[in-house]
């Protein structure tokens, strides 16, 4: 996990949500919709998938993917222009497949 460093980071991080998310995989369920509507209100750590994000808002793609004119997209930084959507603000990804995104209390 990522860990503040210096006494900026930990004032920001005060005043900040913290929202971690990753995709789904074999070692990591998709986070049921409950969990993902909570965690994207209050922060938290999602796992989501393709399926329950457009379970959550069924017009993201129109809203949130970048389509060629051969109709390809990339999944995850569509997942992830939804979570940023929802007010949150990207910080950075870790060496992992997790990203740290916060929001305003």
């Amino acid at each position: 996990m990522w860990v503040c460093s210096g006494i900026f980071d930990r004032l920001w991080f005060e005043r900040a949500k913290i929202l971690i998310v990753t995709f789904e995989d074999d070692e990591n369920p998709v986070s049921d919709t409950v969990l993902i509507k909570n965690a994207l209100d209050k922060g938290g750590y999602i796992v989501l998938n393709i399926d329950v994000v457009e379970e959550l808002d069924s017009d993201f793609m129109k809203k949130y993917a970048a389509i060629g004119s051969d109709d390809r997209y990339f999944l995850n930084p569509t997942i992830l222009n939804f979570v940023g959507g929802q007010g949150w603000n990207f910080v950075q990804m870790t060496l992992g497949p997790q990203y740290f995104f916060v929001k305003d209390r």
